[in-house]
């Protein structure tokens, strides 16, 4: 939330995901999805803080149950 606050303070819109995974009956995660370009995004990128990985990360799709996106205006 943090993240998506300080992205959205200098000009990129934010979303957030929310999943399910296959072994989990309830929605177990959520991180950013940031806009690119700003003013006119055609491109979502993940940034997932909870994770060691790269900005553009994801958890895999074999693993993902269902996806939840969000806007935050």
């Amino acid at each position: 939330i943090v993240l998506a606050s300080m992205l959205q303070t200098v000009g990129y819109p934010v979303k957030l995901r929310v999943i399910r995974t296959k072994d989990s009956d309830d929605w177990n995660h959520i991180y950013v999805l940031v806009g690119l370009p700003p003013r006119q995004p055609n491109k979502w990128m993940p940034l997932d803080g909870s994770v060691n990985q790269h900005a553009g990360w994801e958890a895999p799709k074999e693993m993902i149950a269902e996806i939840r996106d969000f806007n935050i205006d």
